[in-house]
């Protein structure tokens, strides 16, 4: 069973580009299981709320998107369960 809990503790990381504004943190591999899409609508969410500012994926682009966003989450929940004792 997916430990969300932990999941949304651990959904960022302190690594980030030096550039980044301020207060900006990057998405953990963790984290990245609380990505969400609808698919018929392509419309992105985030921790179950939609992304305002997330624009549709269409064709190509929604099967790459798909494709990757489904592989990292994935690759992060076989991370994580492969660390519970």
């Amino acid at each position: 069973m997916t430990d969300w809990d932990h999941i949304r503790a651990h959904k960022t990381s302190n690594e980030h580009p030096d550039d980044w504004p301020r207060g900006v943190r990057a998405i953990s591999q963790t984290g990245l299981g609380l990505f969400g899409i609808k698919e018929p609508t392509g419309q992105l969410y985030w921790d179950g709320r939609r992304s305002r500012r997330a624009t549709c994926f269409r064709s190509a682009h929604q099967s790459a998107g798909l494709l990757v966003l489904q592989r990292s989450v994935l690759s992060a929940r076989s991370r994580s369960t492969s660390h519970v004792s």
